[in-house]
């Protein structure tokens, strides 16, 4: 009885904690396979760039005015797509006109 109890706690246990994980895994590796040069992406530090160059593990960014980025390709958080900057932008915006007067 006591073994069968151990055997149900692994289980769950691998299906809350280990599955999960795997699937986060998998889903960055193809998000970093399918980035492509020219795309806009964020980086685990939150810099905003344009892929320059893509050489195996490494990435080259281009963050403006000529200044390019060498970085791990690991560091890549995902891609930015146009309609999200345009959220971001309308959410400030929306946020100053609702701040009111400061006191």
């Amino acid at each position: 009885m006591q073994l069968v109890v151990l055997l149900v706690m692994v289980a769950v246990f691998y299906a809350i904690l280990i599955v999960p994980q795997q699937r986060k895994a998998k889903k960055k590796q193809e998000l970093l396979n399918s980035i492509q040069e020219g795309e806009e992406v964020m980086t685990s530090a939150g810099i905003y760039a344009t892929v320059v160059e893509l050489d195996g593990a490494i990435a080259y960014l281009d963050i403006g005015e000529g200044i390019e980025l060498k970085v791990a390709r690991d560091a890549i958080e995902h891609v930015v797509r146009a309609d999200e900057e345009t959220d971001d932008t309308e959410d400030e915006e929306e946020a100053a006109e609702n701040q009111g007067p400061i006191s």
